[in-house]
């Protein structure tokens, strides 16, 4: 009974994103149905949710910077042109699977490696659609390209905080997490290979429905997708060894960049698009500078400014203002732009935040964690679907991490498998659902001009994501149920 109270919030959340309710209602009736069952059912104290609440505050602010910074960035590059010349450069011929997977196994979680909380979304979703791709394909694309790199993620505080509560050496942890996720990285290159070349074929269509592909072309997108995302895997892997898990993605993604960069422009980077590439690489290299300045530095607001990619993402909007050429009207847009969308994709990531803290601080995490333990050496199984609520519920691997990885933890203990290993469960399997989060998902179709979006867009990409993630994980709750049980 216990454990059915404390899902009952997380299920009215889910029931009310398949509504057309506004972004902001589901995790505010989520936050007021957790709060009532907390204090009411589970005996927790307003004080606890206050602590819960406060503790969880800097997070807050710096999503919301981050947020912003990266909005700003997004539409200095659209209002400039630059957004447009770069996706000429990056893929001459268009809508291709190999622009798709450039896309999607290279710039993508590239961006999202050096900065993280959904600012790749922000940047990638335009550059998807510039391409040619259809606005809810590029949407699911986009996000696919995150379905994997989380563990790397913003230079990997997630797999810190995992580090930290397993007692393993954060190379091992980055390790660990990497097997973890191969499932993810196939499921994305498998999904990203057929999503692209269904939508090209729409595109070329002689009419507006597109021909059924064949069952030979969808195992051929299928195995395209499929080489891309173990290729990667492996230079992630073994990045991640060589080198270090901060910067492990972020590596591993700008190789395959140039590579798929390479083949679709036959070998040759020139022409480049010049100053369009100007604020890009002023986020990559500073927020890269900033994370090692940041350690030299010492814990302090000065740290925080340097490591924080919303410092970044900002210079590199104030770079682009003032070296592109544009129009008169970006100066007034691009300001009034910046605002409107901020508060829209703010408020319901601000919301979720929220109610991952009321879920953690009202005992409900705790409830439901518990009432899983019971299941014994199944608890394997359902282990990477643990991981995944709670991914699903904060849409941070940092939090999701707090959250169960004590948990997680004590309850291996009695199977006989180690802390690195529960723990890289919860950091993978959190990790890949993140991009399930309602949040993440309103980023991506608040990315799509209002002209080009519909009612039915938001469903139209949960469809497809819920069931990548889904698969996702029940791959890896097999996987781990007899990996373990015969390690």
């Amino acid at each position: 009974m216990t454990a059915l109270l404390a899902a009952a919030p997380i299920l009215v959340t889910i029931a009310l994103l398949l509504t057309r309710l506004p972004a902001w209602a589901p995790p505010l009736a989520g936050i007021v149905s957790a709060t009532v069952v907390g204090v009411w059912a589970l005996g927790s104290s307003p004080a606890s949710l206050y602590a819960a609440s406060l503790t969880l505050l800097p997070t807050l602010i710096k999503v919301l910077a981050i947020i912003g910074a990266g909005i700003f960035l997004s539409r200095v590059m659209q209002h400039s042109g630059a957004q447009q010349r770069l996706a000429d450069w990056l893929s001459r011929g268009g809508a291709t699977v190999p622009a798709a997977l450039m896309m999607a196994h290279g710039v993508v979680p590239f961006l999202e490696s050096v900065t993280g909380f959904g600012v790749s979304i922000i940047i990638g979703m335009p550059l998807m659609m510039a391409l040619g791709f259809p606005p809810v394909a590029s949407a699911v694309m986009v996000l696919l390209g995150l379905l994997f790199i989380s563990p790397w993620a913003s230079m990997g505080p997630g797999t810190l905080v995992a580090t930290e509560l397993s007692g393993a050496d954060l190379g091992d942890m980055g390790l660990a997490s990497g097997m973890m996720m191969l499932p993810a990285f196939i499921v994305s290159g498998v999904f990203v290979g057929v999503i692209a070349a269904r939508s090209i074929t729409a595109i070329t269509g002689p009419d507006t429905h597109s021909p059924r592909p064949s069952m030979g072309q969808v195992l051929g997108w299928a195995g395209v997708g499929t080489c891309s995302a173990v290729v990667l895997w492996l230079l992630t892997i073994g990045t991640n060894w060589l080198i270090g898990t901060p910067v492990a993605g972020a590596v591993a993604t700008a190789i395959v960049t140039t590579g798929w960069l390479l083949y679709i422009r036959r070998g040759r980077l020139a022409p480049t698009p010049g100053h369009a590439l100007a604020p890009y690489g002023a986020l990559l290299v500073g927020t890269i500078s900033g994370q090692v300045v940041g350690s030299w530095v010492g814990e302090g607001i000065f740290q925080d400014i340097l490591e924080s990619p919303a410092t970044w993402a900002f210079f590199a909007a104030l770079l682009g203002w003032a070296i592109l050429p544009a129009p008169r009207s970006m100066y007034t847009a691009v300001p009034s732009e910046t605002l409107r969308m901020w508060w829209t994709i703010g408020l319901p990531n601000a919301l979720y935040i929220s109610f991952g803290a009321v879920i953690a601080g009202g005992g409900l995490a705790e409830a439901l964690a518990t009432a899983l333990m019971g299941l014994g050496v199944a608890y394997l199984f359902a282990a990477p679907f643990i991981g995944a609520l709670s991914g699903y519920i904060t849409a941070s691997a940092a939090s999701s991490n707090s959250m169960f990885g004590t948990t997680q933890v004590a309850a291996g203990a009695p199977l006989g498998v180690s802390s690195l290993w529960m723990m890289s469960i919860q950091n993978a399997s959190s990790g890949w659902a993140v991009v399930s989060n309602p949040a993440r998902v309103e980023i991506a179709c608040q990315m799509i001009p209002a002209d080009r979006r519909s009612g039915s867009t938001r469903a139209l990409v949960f469809r497809i994501i819920i069931p990548a993630v889904l698969l996702t994980t029940t791959i890896s709750g097999v996987a781990c149920l007899l990996f373990l049980m015969l390690a």
